[in-house]
């Protein structure tokens, strides 16, 4: 992994989500010629094409500019919830963990911010002979576990049929619902095998229930990220995972901090994704976003090689920031994958006419505002986020036209339902925004 000097996330938002970069060398300078602050707009879904078994071949292409060397360090208010590989659904976990976690399949990002599918430990995306019902994957030569054991095709099989035990409660649930037999499965701990999952010596192959064209692409989640048969801790593994990447854990306060060190097993003509530029990743948690911000605008000592892997800058810096000539040229915006969004709970809320209210009423707008503006965010008038693959653009609730919600209609709604004064319990994270965007 690579990441420039004195990187920082600006803005993740959405209501459609953002992330705005800053980069290079800040400085005292007060320099106020850019006045307008840009917006966060214009969009446009790309195509992500499968390689080749080239493609798929180590080590990554170098990054222009990049140095080897020197310590990234990061300024963020959470820990991660999980970092077993099975856990992971959250896009930040899956970002931290990239340097330690491999998977069968991954993206490779070229310069422009292109991406492509390609064999992680696996030596190509992945073969189907039958449309996608059977898939079959190989693992490269030469992966190694962070104490220098083999990865084999028993860690394989491991990885997937721990996938079902009972204590894998967050991370994604399509390949366990996919897989024949998945459905009566309860893991491998009682010693049982699914019959649906083959191995032969490093090549796994995969049984569908039906055919999946795009199975190959699940695979590159990080809620697949291999896991060492012999070091499975179950439940612990969550706090300690075993590394197959460029870096292994150093040391770990949960809460407080988590240093990644070089993982000197690692060959990178395996792997055709990462790189390894830095000695160590040191990650510090407890910074409130705009404790974080002023340090980051401040750029002294070892804040001058600093990112933050969640936090964002802060609403009440946003101006500061992009109309500062010197700060502005450290921003790079533009729309991610994220989509915020606040769920129902469809089994408390079990009306369908209360949850039409509540999304007719939903102040949209006021949201962004309280998140930084128009600089940070689009608005959202889907779950899917506009870059997605896949994206297909609808309004079923007027977003467009009355961004700040419609509650006329909602009390409508909610008349008819004869609900009028139902009381609704908002569950929020605990940082100073999200405290805001609930009273909202």
């Amino acid at each position: 992994m690579s990441f420039s000097r004195r990187n920082f996330l600006i803005a993740t938002g959405v209501v459609a989500a953002s992330s705005s970069v800053l980069t290079a060398c800040g400085g005292g300078s007060d320099n106020k010629s850019s006045r307008k602050v840009p917006t966060v707009s214009g969009s446009k879904t790309k195509a992500i094409l499968v390689g080749t078994k080239a493609d798929s071949t180590g080590p990554a292409p170098e990054v222009p500019g990049a140095v080897k060397g020197g310590t990234i360090y990061s300024l963020d208010q959470f820990d991660m919830d999980h970092m077993d590989p099975a856990q992971i659904y959250v896009s930040t976990e899956g970002a931290i963990t990239r340097p330690i976690l491999r998977g069968l399949t991954g993206y490779k990002i070229d310069n422009k911010g292109g991406a492509t599918l390609v064999g992680d430990a696996a030596t190509d995306a992945g073969t189907t002979k039958d449309g996608g019902k059977t898939w079959t994957f190989t693992l490269k030569d030469g992966l190694k576990w962070e104490d220098g054991s083999d990865i084999t095709g028993d860690d394989l099989r491991h990885t997937f049929e721990r996938l079902f035990a009972s204590f894998v409660t967050e991370g994604p649930r399509y390949v366990q619902q996919w897989l024949v037999g998945g459905d009566k499965y309860k893991g491998p701990y009682s010693g049982k095998k699914l019959a649906s999952i083959e191995v032969d010596g490093k090549t796994i192959t995969f049984h569908l229930n039906e055919a999946r064209a795009d199975f190959n692409f699940t695979l590159a989640m990080p809620g697949y990220g291999l896991v060492s048969k012999k070091n499975d801790t179950k439940e612990k593994y969550d706090k300690r995972p075993f590394s197959s990447g460029p870096y292994k854990i150093g040391s770990r306060s949960i809460g407080k901090s988590l240093t990644y060190v070089r993982n000197e097993h690692w060959d990178p003509a395996t792997d055709s994704i990462r790189n390894n530029y830095p000695n160590e990743f040191v990650f510090q948690f407890g910074f409130q976003p705009l404790a974080a911000t002023d340090r980051f605008i401040a750029d002294s000592g070892k804040d001058q090689h600093a990112m933050a892997i969640f936090n964002e800058v802060a609403a009440e810096r946003i101006a500061q920031v992009l109309t500062n000539a010197k700060l502005k040229k450290r921003v790079l915006t533009e729309v991610d994958t994220v989509t915020y969004y606040w769920p129902i709970n469809m089994t408390r809320v079990k009306d369908v006419k209360v949850r039409q209210a509540i999304n007719w009423a939903w102040p949209h707008q006021q949201l962004q505002t309280i998140r930084g503006g128009a600089s940070t965010s689009e608005l959202a008038t889907t779950v899917l986020s506009p870059v997605t693959p896949g994206y297909a653009k609808f309004d079923l609730y007027g977003v467009t036209k009355k961004p700040g919600g419609d509650p006329a209609k909602a009390k409508a709604l909610l008349k008819e339902a004869g609900k009028v004064g139902q009381k609704l319990v908002i569950a929020y994270q605990q940082s100073d925004n999200a405290q805001k965007q609930a009273v909202a």
